[in-house]
């Protein structure tokens, strides 16, 4: 039976070209009118194309075509477009909405709506341009894993990145709206922009570590204005310099009128990782300019730190001549490195600048310290190879698994570097592979908006927990090879990171750090180094060796072939010579040893069988498999039933008395001071530091407590050998062997402050109550933790106590809702 073009309406020949779209058939002159071509790319959305909306893009083409020939300018011509395009009911200009269903048999719905429009004006003015609002209808009856929505952006004004929501923030039956932040824009990218422009923005779901579903919409980018972009971009350089991170420098002027201004330029944070190789991190230089006709004598700077890490700095510069400008080098200050060591979270820290003139300050300005925890990066590439612990006791482990390896599937047990040949070499790359992937390591993407410096789980904490990102498994995996003596490479893409190691330890790139993927693309294919993707040694990931390498040589093609900027490779040896060297050491009393290696051969001809390979999770070289079911994943298995209870709750009662405000600030005080808070948080932690501190001062002389003394004792606090979590902005405190998501018991007491009550201790009241009468209504709980907490009647205090205690145990995975909606114990006996 003939066929004839829905479009056009010219009947189609047997041979002639024709695409089939969602409501018939057109001919491939018109599907070519539309802006369409015969490539893979086109043709898989053929089928979600319609007929009016085909007869619409051609439309758009002619009405383009007649406003240049007419001699329109290209806004003019613009305005004509969008005029048709309204015509055609086009999708009106407007931020994307994200809707989410999930109906009761855990199908999942994604839909994006909206059409963003990218101009200058609506750019300075910060509204809302490219993403709207988010709805949520979750009807499944238990709370989602993470969600994740990657988004991608063509023509790459906006960096990708992804909107990320932890597991449990939408709770069984959630019905609602969330709000989400629109991403920057890449100035220098926009101001690339000369012409108005159509692009498109991708958006993919996923939930847990499957991937659901992915939406495009389309993008409209109006060109800038030349000079107005330029003083944007100035003054956005100016901001970002200022609030860069890396070493502060202070400028001091002296004008003419006898006036002083100060400016501090830049962020510092103090990491373990830049202290432990000697890298300045915190103050740069001091410049000072003097406009006066006089000299400035005495030029002195202090600065002061609220943080007991840090000691106080004092530096005399000396005098600047009239209409001089001088720049003076500062030293950065002392650092407690065990306090340093053992932080656990970020702290910022206030730094009070402060610069004299003959004596007499002149000018004052507070700024901020970043102070890391042990295990967190700044994203410098330099760095990276500072946490790979070659020599941690775990990594040994992961190698004699290697080694046994190689013995059961007939090869030379032996882990000897470079003493045979790349072949040799290669073996022992594999049998690292194979114990690294049976260690039955589990994906986990770290919590993130757009990218930024990340924490590292280091070697020992990897085998440990049994988590990793991408990152976690490359540091890992390179770790492992440079413990005996090979030479690895870290390979960096858009969000995404893996490992390479060189054949020969006479193979090293030009410098330690190159930004060139056709070099490593050679060098693979001359045979002298090996690109392996970390993450297919991820638990369920069914990638052997081959084509684990397969996927990395992808990926490094396709950074070539788009011409991809951000890409680098890190030479480990060569940043080890130029002296970056591995973070010390530290092992965790509780380390579990690693997953034995399966002590099996390969099968006969496996390597060689074809299978289908997994993209890694950046997102890099190929579309993955789609998920055919959309389903929820599988929640993880049962741990051992915990088991809650209830005890008196036991105050310190040791006589402070003969600490007064004689003595209170003496350094003899000061020890005591500080070893009566552990003994304080070892009789009533948990406790928050405002109850430590009254605890501490109605058990001294001291009588009251005024802003200095309470400033004094947290810095003694925070000192103490204790451990600390954090709570809405205030500390908890507890004994230093403590472990808080293992804590079990509520201490009752005549009418508790709720405001300081940890969410473990309350999220323990709750799962009691439940263990003890079992499943509850909202209702019920409530009013039973009323004479829980001590107290006859409830109040808004005491309601507002007990929604806190029901969204910690819930939001610590304590008590779900069950098909009753009366809450329950997850994991309770």
């Amino acid at each position: 039976m003939a066929k004839y073009c829905a479009v056009c309406g010219k009947k189609i020949g047997f041979l002639e070209g024709k695409v089939a779209v969602s409501d018939g058939i057109v001919c491939s002159s018109c599907w070519a009118s539309a802006g369409m071509d015969m490539g893979f790319k086109c043709m898989l959305t053929a089928a979600k194309r319609t007929v009016p909306e085909l007869k619409s893009l051609i439309g758009l083409g002619v009405a383009r075509r007649e406003a240049e020939k007419d001699g329109m300018t290209k806004l003019s011509a613009a305005r004509v477009i969008h005029e048709r395009q309204a015509g055609h009911k086009q999708e009106p200009a407007k931020p994307v909405d994200f809707i989410i269903t999930v109906d009761s048999r855990n199908v999942v719905g994604f839909q994006c709506k909206g059409h963003p429009v990218i101009n200058f004006e609506d750019m300075i003015h910060e509204k809302e341009m490219i993403i709207g609002d988010g709805y949520m209808h979750n009807e499944s009856g238990r709370d989602l894993p993470e969600l994740r929505i990657i988004c991608e952006f063509d023509p790459p004004i906006i960096d990708p990145g992804q909107i990320y929501y932890e597991a449990g923030t939408f709770t069984a039956g959630a019905n609602g709206k969330f709000e989400i932040d629109d991403p920057p824009v890449n100035f220098e990218k926009y101001a690339e922009i000369t012409e108005n422009r159509s692009g498109t923005v991708k958006f993919t779901l996923y939930l847990g570590e499957q991937k659901l579903q992915s939406q495009e919409c389309g993008l409209e980018i109006e060109a800038t204005p030349k000079e107005e972009m330029e003083k944007l971009i100035k003054a956005v350089t100016y901001e970002e310099e200022k609030n860069a991170p890396g070493p502060v420098n202070i400028f001091l002027y002296a004008k003419n009128g006898g006036s002083y201004e100060m400016d501090l330029m830049r962020n510092p944070q103090l990491l373990y990782s830049m202290y432990s190789n000697d890298q300045e991190q915190l103050i740069g230089d001091a410049f000072v300019s003097n406009d006066t006709p006089k000299v400035l004598k005495k030029v002195k700077v202090d600065v002061k730190f609220t943080s007991d890490i840090l000691s106080p700095v004092s530096v005399l510069l000396g005098d600047v001549p009239p209409g001089k400008k001088i720049d003076f080098e500062i030293d950065d200050p002392g650092i407690d490195v065990e306090k340093l060591q053992a932080l656990t979270e970020i702290e910022t820290c206030t730094a009070t600048y402060s610069l004299s003139v003959a004596g007499k300050i002149v000018v004052e300005m507070t700024g901020k310290i970043t102070i890391c925890p042990y295990d967190q990066w700044n994203a410098a590439l330099i760095l990276l190879p500072a946490y790979m612990t070659p020599n941690h006791p775990n990594v040994l482990k992961v190698l004699q698994n290697a080694s046994k390896w190689m013995l059961v599937n007939g090869m030379n047990p032996s882990l000897e570097g470079y003493q045979g040949d790349g072949k040799r070499v290669e073996e022992m790359v594999k049998a690292v592979y194979n114990s690294v992937k049976e260690a039955n390591i589990i994906y986990s993407n770290p919590p993130a908006s757009f990218f930024g410096p990340q924490r590292i789980r280091l070697c020992g904490t990897v085998l440990e927990q049994k988590f990793a990102t991408c990152l976690d498994m490359t540091i890992l995996f390179a770790s492992c090879l440079e413990s005996f003596g090979l030479h690895p490479v870290l390979i960096t893409a858009p969000g995404h990171i893996f490992a390479g190691v060189w054949l020969s330890d006479t193979d090293r790139l030009q410098e330690p750090i190159i930004s060139d993927a056709k070099k490593i693309q050679k060098y693979i294919k001359d045979g002298r180094l090996i690109a392996l993707e970390c993450t297919a040694m991820n638990a369920g990931e069914n990638v052997d060796y081959e084509d684990a390498k397969k996927v990395s040589n992808k990926l490094i093609d396709a950074i070539v072939e788009k011409n991809v900027e951000d890409h680098e490779c890190i030479d480990v040896q060569l940043v080890r010579k130029i002296g970056v060297r591995p973070l010390p050491i530290r092992v965790s009393r509780a380390a579990q040893k690693t997953e034995p290696v399966r002590q099996e051969a390969d099968e006969p001809g496996k390597a060689e069988e074809s299978k289908a390979l997994k993209v890694p999770r950046s997102g890099a070289a190929a579309e993955p498999a789609p998920v055919p079911a959309q389903e929820i994943p599988d929640q993880k298995p049962a741990a051992e039933p915990v088991h809650y209870c209830v005890e008196p709750y036991k105050s310190f009662a040791e006589d402070l008395s003969h600490i007064s405000m004689e003595n209170f600030y003496n350094k003899e005080s000061k020890q005591f001071i500080q070893k009566a808070i552990a003994e304080i948080v070892e009789t009533e932690g948990p406790i928050s530091q405002p109850s430590l501190i009254r605890v501490l001062v109605n058990a001294t002389s001291l009588g009251r407590t005024g802003k200095q003394i309470s400033e004094y004792l947290d810095k003694l606090a925070a000192g103490a050998n204790v451990k600390i979590t954090r709570q809405n902005g205030v500390r908890f405190l507890w004994p230093q062997d403590s472990v808080p998501d293992e804590y079990t018991v509520y201490r009752t007491q005549e009418q508790r402050d709720l405001e300081n009550i940890c969410k473990y201790e309350m999220k323990n009241a709750v799962c009691w109550l439940i263990q003890e009468h079992g499943p509850m209504t909202k209702d019920e709980i409530d009013k039973e933790l009323v004479n829980l907490f001590g107290y006859n009647r409830t109040g808004r205090k005491v309601e507002e106590g007990a929604a806190e205690a029901l969204r910690a145990a819930r939001g610590l995975k304590a008590v779900e809702q069950n098909e009753n909606r009366k809450f329950v114990l997850v994991n309770g006996k």
